[in-house]
């Protein structure tokens, strides 16, 4: 037999069976909180698509729950998915209406579809519960957005905040004119920044532009189906009092409520009703119970339901799960931080460099804003500005009529070798090109700066050593204006040529390049397939094969060569050859009488340059 309860809230009446099925309540918060958790570790690791998979089979499994859905908001907020984002929020704060988080994140959708007004309302109600120090920064960046700049000091914040406060200060200098504080800010705060030098935060990045805040960085793959989760939360939110009555009271003798197991009134007289305060419970899922009893006290009619209340005045709960969850909630918040963008800080910091004639602090920053994000805006334009940026096709060889040759050694720098290369060919008093290896020198910084305090010409060998021909362009930019900012940050060298790893190259490789005043350096004589053999072999090879104009291809941090190398510079000195860098290869060729006519017909800017001349 089916019997039926009614729980009336308000207007509202809900019709139940006679025994509920749900499952126990402690069970389902802590798989809630189990996911939650795995969710949030995924999300710090980067891995943005698994916690997506996490929170969606949560949320299936328990679409009551708040705080899986403030997390579902915030992959999909930080991910750039504002309508899914805006609908997970507004799901939690029905769940829970002061949710603080859900709060928060509709303020950053409403400030990134241009709502300041309202952004900055909803970030001051926000703070009210929320966590004040992530609003607070919020707030100055929405001022700051709105032209209201200050005294341009960073807020006092919190140290895991304060990255945020710098670049918002450092920006309320820039935009009130104080632009040599501003360089300052913003070289200090790319400097203080930690991880990789060219990569951004995971979440919410600050542009300081007005027409599109944020840039979110971080990427869903579709067909994930957390955007298209609307699920409705089964257990009905309630708040305040409740009035809890049996259907069928015909034979009643005293009806019993339970709640969370506990006796809570005992009813014998009609029309058995109970008033319930849901204020005075903590605020998540319930099981209600109703037992009717006859005069016999026999059970007559039963029924039970979990039901989630919500209440601004409710007790806090302290449990093992509370404090996981409060955890989770502070990891959240910590996500949904707003953050500065590397990228943008740079290109600010060196637009207010250039406007003060600060020379060097604009190719610095603006080198590190390049290697990046290459096409942000006009900064191929203020690049150029900057500095020369002249590029030619391919050089194969200097000028064939001139005895000179130029020694050129690869890879590296690589400590312990690459001391004893230098310290050899100052002894020989020859000069050398070296063509380094971007992660190279930002492992090994000191022995870059060996290499250019030595006199050495240093030169960019791709960041990574890819074959530059197999990837895309955009990725042979980044290869090669990383290295350029990895040696300018470390020994304040521009360089003006690349060697392409395993000589791979293609007329888009070479046009890529040359839109930033690269130009392809090949070799006329290779050495390489003898330089893990006999010096002396090596040696012979060299010496022969050298002609004038040739660039020698040699590497750097190979014994081979290190022992070879007087024998090679004496035997060349013998057969009459000087020795040059690249750059005076190159300034010399361009120079000769002989090929002047040549040259302006193939060493022209770059577009669409011939692959070999």
């Amino acid at each position: 037999m089916l019997y039926r309860t009614w729980f009336k809230t308000g207007s509202l009446i809900v019709c139940l069976g006679a025994i509920a099925t749900s499952p126990v309540v402690g069970q389902r918060q802590t798989s809630s909180i189990d996911s939650a958790e795995s969710a949030i570790r995924l999300i710090r690791n980067g891995d943005i698509a698994s916690a997506a998979e996490v929170t969606k089979g949560a949320i299936d499994r328990d679409p009551g729950s708040s705080l899986l859905h403030d997390i579902a908001g915030a992959i999909l907020l930080m991910t750039g998915d504002i309508s899914g984002a805006t609908s997970e929020f507004g799901t939690a704060q029905t769940i829970m209406p002061d949710d603080s988080l859900a709060t928060y994140g509709r303020s950053v959708i409403d400030l990134q579809k241009g709502e300041r007004i309202h952004a900055l309302d909803l970030a001051q109600i926000a703070s009210r519960n929320g966590d004040k120090a992530a609003c607070d920064i919020l707030e100055r960046y929405i001022e700051n957005l709105n032209g209201l700049t200050g005294s341009g000091n960073p807020v006092f914040v919190p140290e895991a905040y304060a990255p945020s406060a710098k670049a918002i200060g450092a920006m309320n200098n820039y935009r009130a004119g104080r632009m040599s504080q501003a360089i300052v800010d913003c070289e200090q705060l790319l400097d203080q920044l930690t991880g990789d030098r060219y990569s951004e935060f995971t979440g919410l990045l600050m542009t300081f532009d007005a027409k599109g805040p944020f840039r979110f960085a971080a990427s869903l793959p579709t067909g994930l189906g957390l955007s298209k989760n609307r699920a409705v939360p089964l257990e009905k939110v309630i708040s305040g009092t409740v009035t809890l009555s049996p259907d069928d009271v015909s034979d009643a003798g005293y009806v019993v409520f339970k709640i969370d197991g506990a006796f809570t009134g005992v009813i014998n007289t009609q029309p058995y009703k109970y008033v319930w305060n849901t204020a005075r419970v903590t605020n998540g899922l319930h099981k209600v119970e109703i037992i009717v009893y006859d005069r016999a006290g026999r059970v007559t009619n039963r029924a039970e339901r979990d039901l989630r209340t919500a209440n601004s005045d409710a007790p806090a709960l302290v449990t093992p799960e509370t404090s996981r969850s409060e955890q989770v909630r502070l990891a959240i918040w910590q996500i949904l931080m707003i953050k500065p963008s590397r990228q943008c800080m740079a290109y600010h910091g060196a637009l207010a460099a250039r406007s003060v004639g600060n020379v060097t602090a604009a190719a610095k920053l603006i080198g590190q804003s390049a290697a990046i994000l290459p096409d942000f805006k006009d900064t191929l334009n203020l690049w150029k500005a900057i500095g020369p940026c002249e590029a030619y096709p391919p050089i194969w060889r200097g000028d064939p009529e001139e005895k000179v040759v130029a020694l050129t050694f690869d890879d590296g720098p690589k400590p312990g070798l690459t001391e004893k290369l230098i310290g050899t060919l100052q002894q020989l008093r020859v000069p050398a090109t070296f063509f380094v290896i971007g992660r190279h020198v930002s492992a090994n910084p000191d022995t870059c700066r060996k290499i250019v305090e030595a006199g050495f010409e240093i030169e960019n060998h791709s960041y990574t050593h890819p074959n530059l021909a197999a990837i895309s362009i955009k990725s042979v930019e980044r290869e090669l204006l990383k290295t350029n900012d990895a040696v300018q940050s470390i020994a304040g060298k521009k360089m003006h040529f690349f060697r392409p790893p395993g000589g791979n190259i293609n007329n888009d490789v070479v046009a890529a390049a040359g839109r930033w005043g690269l130009t392809p350096c090949m070799w006329t004589v290779d050495g390489e397939s003898l330089e893990n053999g006999s010096p002396d072999k090596l040696v012979e090879y060299v010496v022969q094969k050298a002609s004038p104009g040739a660039i020698i291809l040699l590497h750097n941090g190979r014994m081979t060569t290190i022992d070879g190398l007087p024998k090679i510079v004496e035997g060349l000195r013998r057969r009459g050859f000087g020795f040059v860098t690249i750059e005076q290869l190159m300034e010399r060729r361009l120079k000769s009488s002989t090929n002047a006519v040549n040259m302006q017909r193939s060493l022209i800017p770059v577009n669409g340059a011939a692959v070999k001349n």
